[in-house]
């Protein structure tokens, strides 16, 4: 195991050990959340809305999931190089089982695993072929990406009336990605030495340790 990856553990057990310290009694109820951070950003935007019910004293677990298409994320969007191109025939699928722990009436952590699924077809571009190092054009391809990873979060949340209030969480985690492309229609060795294309392979995966920040309104049921 890489010694990065022990920071996650850390952070989380370290906060667990400060659950002790509140001294106020927090009312445990489920609730519904919606994200309003996912549905604008990144290359796979998608609406979010999970829910969550108490399963112990100040414990709660839920699962979120996402789901973007073309119709509910018209601006979908995705980088080649320094530029952007609309996707055709976008969608995309999440879902993210969370542990949340109340560690005080208004602060909590949590821990989450999340995966995500995106598919896509992109007309006229460039990608970076790695074995070879070199850039080829094409006119049309299918583009599959496969993210999954897992995050602790530190969050803050307030109510904004009896029953709406809004949820704040800033993380630090693991993930893996995975990128397919196929159906690649019209390949040619690139004009441009130096085209900014796709920087993965056909069948690549990365992995990286990438911060996250989280916005939600939730809506208390009982």
């Amino acid at each position: 195991m890489k010694i990065k990856y022990l920071v996650i553990p850390i952070l989380f057990f370290s906060a667990l050990s400060v659950c002790s310290q509140a001294n106020e009694v927090q009312k445990q109820s489920s609730y519904i959340t919606l994200n309003f951070i996912s549905p604008f950003v990144g290359i796979s935007p998608r609406w979010k809305a999970g829910i969550y019910t108490p399963i112990a004293k100040n414990v709660y677990f839920g699962t979120e999931f996402g789901y973007g298409s073309e119709w509910a994320s018209p601006e979908a969007k995705i980088k080649l190089g320094r530029r952007y191109k609309t996707q055709r025939d976008y969608k995309s699928f999440e879902i993210a089982p969370e542990l949340i722990v109340m560690i005080h009436p208004k602060h909590f952590v949590s821990a989450k695993y999340y995966h995500l699924s995106h598919s896509s077809s992109i007309k006229n571009g460039t990608i970076l072929s790695q074995p070879d190092e070199l850039y080829y054009d094409f006119t049309s391809l299918d583009y599959h990406r496969t993210v999954s990873g897992f995050h602790v979060f530190y969050g803050y949340m307030d109510k904004i009336s009896q029953k709406v209030g809004f949820m704040l969480k800033i993380g630090y985690g693991g993930r893996n990605k995975t990128v397919n492309l196929s159906n690649i229609e019209g390949r040619k060795l690139s004009s441009s030495p130096n085209a900014n294309g796709f920087a993965t392979t056909r069948d690549g995966s990365e992995e990286s340790l990438p911060f996250a920040f989280d916005l939600k309104i939730y809506y208390t049921l009982n």
